[in-house]
């Protein structure tokens, strides 16, 4: 009996090394610490907002429309606001009776172990990868109360932005293999990136990443000589082919459900075209955080006979709420008008409540036509304006200048000393029914009884270590990076090239999330900075292990060729 158990062990054990060319007792290691995290993580609650109906509830409310086989349900001012994959993603989990928290925790922890085979090849040993593989499954905010304790996308971007990562490092530390061998690691990062992309709007944070990788990728194909080249240079493009597809095929069942063909109303050109114009608007005093202030939209009026009919919304009860719940949660105060984090729901709330949210094609025409009646006036000089434009980003001021700047060091201060972490959970908020919604749905508990103080505080505790070390360890990891670039060839080292990567990727988003924070509304928050931690995690690791582990292999896909 021994003995035929010995045998089978043996043959799980091959079975293990030839498919990921881990051994079991490696695969045993990641399961165990997954099982700690995910034994940990039990010890908090769902923090539900009941009333948020445009993030919690809304999210909720969206599943529910899809479990109905409804879409997204009927067509309103919410219903193309967001992206519709973590609805979705809500949904399988409802369906699969997996908790939705947990559900989170384990893609996260998917996530990682698909990291570490997709490094392997850079490492002769397997202890490195182990470091690796637990530094970043225990990263604090993966736990953090609001981004992974909320029903908000952001619990599910963290892991499918570690994914998306880890699939191209994967990819390009590959491309000597066979085609055939290629088209997994392409086709899931093309898959993952779409669910970014339909999960949050502002994936374009990443797109430089890729950029780097892709260029990468086509340099060392073209100097190597790889054969094959017509299908690599397909395999590297395939993310983006995929992406396209993914994109289309979403816009098109919103153009048959409601008329807009868009995977979220708020990138139409219609939409952008409206609000850029009203924010290309001077008015007689700039205020920073404001787009559209009361006086301006006074100047606006006697010229767009159809933005008007929003007078009595913007200039009524309607904007008088906006106001002060924009004053509220506003980081400055002093300003009583409705700044920019809450413009864009006050503005869109107005028109629906002039009643063009009827259907797509009446409330797409109403913004077209507002647009140019606006941009018609700016160009008779009726009205002081900017340049013409459509983005949801208001046009930029030289007094942005100074505030930028101290929002970029403080963003950077804030992330490095990962400020604004605490693994308890806040309490729920809403009235009973809306709890028990929560509840059914998500099969997550609301309240925090019984409460685990003993597991939460093993949590607390690990935050507070990467708190104490993350600082000391990103500066080391900055220094060990910058002295890599003198090394010779360093532009063909394709470990470099993975940190410059990931570099690039951090600080687009620091870039990002401090000009929000300098122009719209304040934006250095844990919750926004989330899916970035674990691309910090790794960037220190990896830098920190070149000084004596790193294979330095010069060109890539040398050395790589016993990997699978």
């Amino acid at each position: 009996m021994t003995k035929g158990f010995t045998m089978k062990l043996g043959r799980i054990e091959n079975i293990a090394k030839r498919i990921s060319g881990f051994s079991l007792w490696i695969w045993l290691i990641f399961i165990f610490l997954a099982g700690i995290k995910l034994f940990l993580v039990g010890g908090q609650h769902e923090y539900a907002i009941g009333f948020a109906g445009h993030d919690d509830r809304l999210f909720i409310n969206l599943a529910v429309n899809l479990m109905h086989f409804e879409w997204l349900g009927d067509f309103n001012n919410l219903t193309l606001i967001k992206g519709p994959f973590y609805p979705i993603w809500i949904v399988f989990t409802h369906i699969s009776h997996i908790p939705l928290l947990v559900s989170e925790h384990l893609l996260y922890a998917a996530a990682c172990i698909i990291l570490i085979l997709g490094l392997k090849p850079i490492f002769k040993r397997n202890w490195p990868l182990l470091i690796i593989y637990a530094v970043v499954l225990f990263n604090p905010v993966s736990f953090a109360n609001g981004p992974a304790t909320r029903v908000i996308r952001d619990g599910l971007y963290q892991p499918l932005t570690l994914l998306f990562v880890s699939l191209s490092i994967g990819l390009v530390l590959r491309l000597r293999k066979k085609s055939r061998k290629l088209f997994l690691w392409s086709g899931s990062a093309g898959l993952i990136l779409s669910a970014l992309w339909l999960t949050r709007e502002e994936g374009v944070w990443l797109l430089p990443f890729l950029a780097i990788v892709m260029i990468y990728s086509i340099f060392s194909i073209w100097r190597e000589g790889i054969r094959s080249l017509k299908k690599k240079l397909l395999i590297i493009f395939m993310p983006l082919i995929i992406l396209f597809f993914s994109i289309n095929i979403l816009s098109a069942i919103n153009y048959y459900e409601y008329g807009i063909y868009n995977v979220v109303e708020l990138k139409t050109p219609e939409f952008l075209s409206a609000y850029g114009a009203m924010t290309r608007v001077k008015g007689d005093q700039w205020i920073r955080d404001v787009p559209v202030s009361t006086q301006k939209r006074l100047e606006i009026y006697p010229f767009s006979p159809t933005f008007s009919k929003l007078k009595p919304f913007f200039e009524g009860d309607l904007g008088t709420r906006w106001t002060s719940a924009s004053v509220a949660n506003s980081e400055k105060k002093g300003v009583n008008e409705i700044k920019g984090g809450w413009f864009l729901w006050a503005f869109r709330d107005a028109v629906a409540q002039a009643g063009y949210y009827s259907d797509g094609n009446k409330v797409l025409n109403f913004y077209q036509k507002m647009a140019d009646e606006i941009n018609s006036a700016c160009n008779q000089k009726k009205l002081d304006c900017y340049p013409k434009r459509a983005s949801m980003t208001p046009p930029w001021n030289n007094n942005y200048n100074e505030p930028l700047k101290e929002d970029v060091l403080k963003s950077i201060a804030y992330v490095s000393k990962l400020q604004g972490f605490s693994a308890t959970p806040a309490e729920s908020t809403g009235d009973d029914d809306s709890l028990r919604l929560f509840s059914s749905i998500t099969y997550e508990r609301t309240s925090s009884e019984p409460n685990d103080s003993l597991r939460l505080g093993i949590l607390n505790f690990i935050g507070k270590l990467y708190r104490l070390l993350l600082p000391t360890s990103l500066l080391l990891a900055v220094v060990t990076f910058l002295l890599n670039i003198f090394k010779k060839n360093v532009l063909r080292n394709v470990s470099w090239i993975i940190c410059f990567s990931l570099a690039v990727a951090i600080l687009s988003r620091i870039a990002l999330l401090s000009i929000i924070n300098t122009t719209s509304f304040y934006a250095i928050d844990i919750l926004y900075f989330s899916p970035m931690y674990s691309l910090i995690l790794l960037f220190i690791l990896l830098n920190l292990l070149s000084i004596t582990f790193w294979t330095e292999s010069k060109i890539i896909g040398k050395n790589y060729d016993h990997e699978s």
